[in-house]
């Protein structure tokens, strides 16, 4: 599974591939999430804007506590998916990690 970190503008976005034994943690934690009775709220168009990626051809984005993806909503008010993908996020990419952490500490 291939994930994006959603967070620059005017360059490339961060992307790695997770093996399958990650790519099933998401998928665990995202089978565990409610539905959500209102629609997702859309990003800001600068900043962080969350992590997408595709599962079984859905592309998702899990931002704000939401994991939205074509037309479903799911509840993730501990931002778990968000989370996990931080726990992945690869070497090259480490020093984004303490910043993106601040984001979801910042907004939970």
């Amino acid at each position: 599974m291939l994930v994006e970190l959603d967070v620059f503008s005017g360059r490339a976005n961060p992307r790695w591939r997770l093996d399958a034994d990650q790519e099933q943690r998401v998928r665990a934690l995202q089978r565990e999430l409610p539905e959500r009775e209102d629609p997702a709220a859309e990003p800001p168009g600068l900043g962080y804007r969350g992590f997408r990626y595709t599962l079984d051809g859905v592309p998702w984005r899990a931002w704000n506590g939401t994991v939205a993806g074509r037309g479903r909503g799911l509840d993730d008010p501990g931002r778990t998916v968000e989370r996990l993908l931080i726990e992945l996020v690869p070497p090259e990419y480490a020093d984004l990690r303490e910043r993106i952490a601040w984001e979801l500490d910042r907004g939970s």
